[in-house]
């Protein structure tokens, strides 16, 4: 499997895919040329994180997933938040991370 990946805060874009892989892959060795570890963000795209190897690519302007918060409350749990998330170009795949709170 290969990867276009996006850091929506930064617009870096990169090439990925499983280190396993690339190594015994011809095809996406090949496919991504030079490359090196990539980000530990992207490791996490897959079903369990994993060791993933990148190459820095262009970013392209694909059309961006709207976000619709159909409910937002706090408890005494913490914060609840319910989203529905819909892809622009039919994404096969989409990958949301939270940053500095628990989930």
């Amino acid at each position: 499997m290969l990867i276009y990946a996006i850091d929506a805060d930064s617009l870096d874009a990169w090439l990925a895919s499983r280190a396993s892989t690339a190594r015994a892959d011809a095809w996406t060795r090949t496919s991504l040329g030079l490359f090196t570890q990539g980000p530990e963000w992207i490791a996490h795209m897959f079903l369990y994180p994993t060791a993933i190897v990148a190459r820095r690519v262009p970013f392209l302007p694909l059309p961006q997933p709207t976000i619709d918060i159909l409910s937002d409350s706090t408890t005494s749990d913490g914060r609840q938040l319910s989203l529905r998330v819909q892809t622009a170009a039919d994404a096969t795949m989409l990958g949301i991370r939270v940053t500095a709170a628990p989930v």
